[in-house]
């Protein structure tokens, strides 16, 4: 499949998909950037056959903005040499860029659908970056900062609390 065409002048151009976000707003993506990250799109656009789709592809499970924030990510590291997730996984990799840092900080609701669009694109990389970034996020953290950070209400008064504490002191040991 030609990831390129040529124009009257005989310059190359790039393919272009329009991807939409479930709230309407629509994205035009080089191909390779499609190719390289975004398998489920991919295939999509391969199992259509068509060379040169005009037709605009719904990306039903992302919004706009975090569909935006995806693509972003993409087309920043489209260049980047490939690397084998065996690698990314091992401990002395665990530092991350500083732009996904700063894309992954903008707070736990963008950094959640990220992750969510991460999966559900099957944009590996990217989701395992969201995944250290929240592993790095909570490790060695209490409890009580860990709910801080979630946003969660405790659901238990401090005597059941305890309780459970004491009965599962297995657990924490």
């Amino acid at each position: 499949m030609s990831a390129s065409s040529t124009n009257s002048d005989g310059a190359d151009n790039p393919r272009l998909v329009t991807l939409q976000a479930n709230d309407g707003t629509q994205f035009v993506v080089d191909y390779e950037v499609i190719r390289r990250f975004i398998p489920l799109i991919h295939e999509m656009l391969n199992d259509l056959g068509d060379e040169e789709t005009t037709e605009v592809i719904p990306v039903d499970e992302c919004s706009g903005p975090i569909l935006r924030m995806v693509l972003d990510w993409c087309e920043h590291h489209r260049d980047d040499e490939e690397p084998k997730l065996e690698e990314e996984f091992q401990e002395e990799s665990r530092a991350m860029p500083d732009w996904d840092v700063a894309l992954f900080s903008g707070g736990m609701d963008e950094l959640s659908g990220i992750t969510k669009a991460a999966n559900y694109l099957e944009i590996h990389l990217l989701l395992e970056r969201c995944s250290r970034y929240l592993a790095n996020l909570v490790e060695g953290r209490s409890t009580e900062e860990m709910r801080n950070i979630f946003g969660i209400v405790a659901d238990f008064g401090p005597g059941e609390e305890e309780k459970i504490r004491q009965e599962n002191q297995w657990a924490v040991e």
